[in-house]
């Protein structure tokens, strides 16, 4: 954890001395691209914060779909059965277009 405040501090003067006319994204590239040897900490934990969800609306989609597909009719659906219902719901082709 002190490496990467240490890493962080030294990148915040670099970015006001050098960056500062660059957009945030481009500084966001810049380190991942051209200053991972110099902030190997901080690239890796701005590695890991790429990978967060900025929302969780998948997440809802997923437990709407959940709740679509297993009603009170079909309470009964295994996770076997259920799973794969859940992936061609939410990620297979629209019904006007399957072809089977």
């Amino acid at each position: 954890l002190d490496g990467v405040l240490a890493e962080w501090c030294s990148f915040k003067m670099y970015w006001a001395d050098n960056l500062q006319h660059c957009h945030q994204d481009e500084v966001w590239s810049l380190l991942l691209s051209h200053y991972h040897e110099k902030f190997p900490n901080l690239v890796h934990v701005v590695q890991i914060m790429l990978l967060l969800p900025v929302s969780n609306a998948k997440v809802e989609r997923g437990f709407s779909t959940m709740r679509r597909i297993k009603n009170d009719w079909r309470s009964s659906l295994s996770e076997e059965t259920l799973d794969p219902l859940m992936r061609i719901s939410i990620d297979g082709p629209p019904l006007k277009e399957f072809q089977p």
